[in-house]
């Protein structure tokens, strides 16, 4: 919904480690003020605290490590 925040949460983990990358229409997303990426342990959680037009899109979480890759 326009003018609300946005809130995607995902839990990951993987042996090794794995690397997460939020993606929107398949195109890497960028922290900046609009769009807030964070990692708390296992827990990836992208914020967009005011949804605008521009922000309509599919998101994906990539994650990957030297086994394999998923999304």
């Amino acid at each position: 919904t326009l003018h609300k925040p946005l809130v995607l949460k995902a839990n990951v983990h993987g042996r090794p480690l794995v690397d997460v990358q939020w993606l929107k229409d398949q195109k890497p997303l960028i922290p900046s003020d609009h769009v807030k990426i964070e990692r708390q342990g296992d827990q990836c959680i992208l914020t967009i605290p005011d949804v605008k037009e521009e922000d309509m899109g599919s998101y994906t979480l990539s994650v990957k490590n030297k086994v394999g890759k998923v999304e």
